[in-house]
């Protein structure tokens, strides 16, 4: 109304606020300004019959304030709400308060909280009004926000209410379920291996003191790097959430579930079960509900360890066409869990021969123990960069009934020469009949190794022969050694070469045939002319 301002800052503004609330509730017109006589003749119509007038308070209003704030931020749906009004009055004259009524955003508290008792207002004074109610039992994990309070003034004729919309600071709470009394119980293996299907078993015991129904069971999985996933026992869809809709329980029963938890690398993760159930206590249903959260981590099941060995065990970076070597896999474990290991598989590139027993090979690898399986292989031609494949460890953890899990690990790349050395020879391109020829043999060691050397010569009944006849060297790798011979003819015409035979320490299954296949094999002998 505009012969009422509730914003009032000065103290004869004040006073004169408060001369007009007073004058209204004793049926006379409020105290109109100069030049404002329709205002008069307005109240004056609206005195005639009583009633309630309305006013709005504003965070303005100097002369009255008012502040609700609830005792703690959360009340749990079977406990008492409780919260507080403070009023401080900064006019000329005391209010008398007839009643106080606390509205909310949910309408069908207004009723729960109304203090309908006379009460003076003194003047700087606070007065804290404690209000206590109950909470409704179907509004569990709802908010509660107070939206206004309303101070009603009793006067001899007429009733002013002043109603205080924009509460600040907002007062509200949240309404809880009632913890849980049921006890819940994760049985897990830890750590939990890369790879594997863990079965997790959680066991529900009601502890309560009466029948417990509506159970409901939630499972998550909170990691950053999505390591983990969860799926129920009886599907394969994985994810990071699961829930159960449990039976119900009588007192002092149990009842276990279970879900199959998976992790793709090695991580740290939280698994958290929400646990909430309702239950019949004092003619009302209530909410309850448990929270548990327990930290993981997850490890590879074994480090695999792959090298290449020659027969002798040596260390090979480079293989040989016509050389076997030996493919070592050592497995390691790193954690206290037994490991029952099925089988270990090789998957081997086409390019290379190998012999794999077809039996399963049954082991069990524990911390302080190490395990080695080796295969031969043999690649069938030379190249560059060859991936030789993989290897499949197919296993469980000892003492479980999962579902065995296979763990692929790749095999290294290699380079593949066709022979660790290689021989040429220099010849003239013919010879004279009882001339001397000189010929000279270059032995290259093209591997990454000492190659040791036996080279025999053989002259035959078509030349006579200088040099070494037996000799045994070393080469190192990427190093070469030269020979030198002297053959005299003894016949003319096309004859053929000797050849050495040769033989490598290191590789004796190489045959001379195949380092001699570069050499030159004849050589034309001219007849030798005399002049007389």
């Amino acid at each position: 109304s505009r012969g009422i301002n509730a914003e009032y800052g000065h103290v004869d503004d004040k006073a004169a606020l408060q001369r007009n609330l007073l004058g209204i509730l004793e049926g006379r017109c409020p105290e109109s300004r100069e030049g404002d006589d329709s205002t008069v003749q307005v109240w004056s119509k609206k005195l005639t019959a009583s009633q309630d007038y309305v006013i709005e308070m504003t965070k303005l209003s100097s002369f009255l304030s008012c502040s609700v704030s609830f005792c703690t931020t959360s009340f749990q749906v079977d406990e008492k709400i409780k919260f507080k009004v403070e009023l401080l009055s900064t006019a000329s004259l005391p209010f008398t308060i007839s009643k106080v009524v606390v509205g909310f955003d949910n309408r069908k508290y207004d009723a729960l909280a109304v203090r309908d008792e006379t009460f003076e207002l003194p003047v700087n004074i606070p007065v804290d009004l404690d209000f206590v109610m109950d909470p409704f039992s179907n509004d569990a994990t709802s908010m509660l926000k107070i939206s206004s309070v309303k101070l009603h003034i009793t006067g001899l004729q007429n009733s002013i209410v002043l109603q205080f919309g924009d509460i600040f600071p907002v007062a509200k709470c949240k309404i809880v379920p009632r913890v849980a009394r049921a006890k819940t119980t994760l049985c897990c293996e830890s750590p939990v291996l890369v790879g594997e299907f863990q079965q997790v078993t959680v066991n529900l015991a009601n502890e309560e003191h009466c029948r417990i129904s509506n159970l409901v069971l939630s499972v998550q999985v909170k990691s950053t790097t999505y390591a983990a996933e969860i799926c129920s026992s009886n599907d394969s869809n994985f994810s990071t959430k699961l829930e159960f809709n449990l039976d119900c329980l009588d007192p002092q029963q149990s009842s276990n579930t279970s879900f199959i938890i998976r992790c793709s690398m090695e991580a740290k993760f939280e698994l958290l079960y929400v646990l909430s159930y309702s239950i019949s206590d004092q003619n009302k249903v209530f909410l309850c509900e448990s929270r548990s959260d327990v930290m993981l981590s997850s490890v590879k099941p074994f480090l695999a360890s792959i090298s290449l060995l020659s027969s002798r065990c040596d260390p090979m970076e480079t293989l040989l066409t016509c050389d076997r070597c030996l493919i070592f896999n050592e497995l390691t474990a790193t954690h206290n869990s037994s490991i029952e290991i099925k089988d270990i598989k090789y998957d081997v590139n086409p390019q290379f021969i190998f012999d794999e027993s077809p039996n399963e090979k049954q082991f069990s690898l524990t911390k302080h123990n190490v395990l080695t399986d080796c295969m031969a292989i043999q690649p069938k031609s030379s190249s560059q960069n060859i991936e030789m494949g993989s290897v499949s460890v197919i296993w469980r953890r000892s003492g479980s009934n999962q579902t065995f899990t296979t763990t692929s690990s790749a095999l290294p790349t290699v380079s593949v020469n066709s022979l660790p050395v290689y021989l040429t020879n220099i010849v003239p391109s013919f010879g004279t009949l009882f001339s001397p020829i000189s010929i000279r043999l270059c032995v290259v060691n093209i591997s990454n190794y000492v190659q040791e050397i036996d080279i025999v010569a053989e002259p035959g009944d078509l030349f006579m022969f200088a040099g070494h006849k037996h000799l045994r060297c070393k080469i190192l790798p990427n190093d070469k050694e030269h020979l030198q011979y002297q053959l005299v003819p003894l016949k003319s015409g096309l004859l053929s070469m000797p050849q050495p035979i040769i033989k490598l320490l290191r590789h004796p299954d190489i045959e001379t045939s195949i380092l001699t296949n570069k050499l030159a094999k004849s050589i034309y002998v001219k007849p030798k002319v005399f002049i007389t």
